[in-house]
């Protein structure tokens, strides 16, 4: 499963063990690819995969954010290039459109979702779009 990363600092150790000097600091946004989660001295670490096969683990306080495989839930939905409804439309996507949500983001006050589906590698959608779990995840 992936995941965005949502707080910093979000560091990498090689083991789970948080006296290892870690690996690698990752910024907000970034994306990892989430493996088991393992227990160690009662603390709980993430196994994450990163780029280039390199493997690590985030400590199990770390904040991310997991992708969210979903099917839109209403006749349309207008995708924006930015979290603004003033902004360039990048897409209107139709019921039953599978995408997936990456974040969650605040401006100006509303809820937005920055999205990944159909012919969009990044846009946003309203946070009060509709939305249903999708049984399998869309083809991107």
């Amino acid at each position: 499963m992936k995941a965005r990363i949502i707080d910093q600092p979000a560091s990498v150790y090689e083991d789970p063990d948080g006296n290892a000097r870690p690996i690698i600091e990752l910024p907000i946004g970034t994306e990892v690819e989430l493996g088991r989660i393992e227990n160690r001295n009662g603390k709980p670490w993430l196994t994450v995969r990163l780029g280039r096969g390199v493997r690590g683990y985030l400590p199990g306080h770390t904040r991310i954010y997991p992708f969210q495989h979903v099917t839109l839930a209403e006749t349309t939905a207008v995708v924006y290039a930015e979290p603004s409804a003033e902004s360039d439309v990048v897409a209107r996507w139709n019921w039953h459109t599978r995408f997936v949500i990456t974040e969650e983001v605040r401006q100006d006050g509303e809820r937005w979702a920055r999205v990944r589906g159909p012919s969009v590698e990044k846009g946003f959608i309203g946070g009060k779009t509709r939305v249903m779990a999708a049984l399998k995840a869309p083809k991107i």
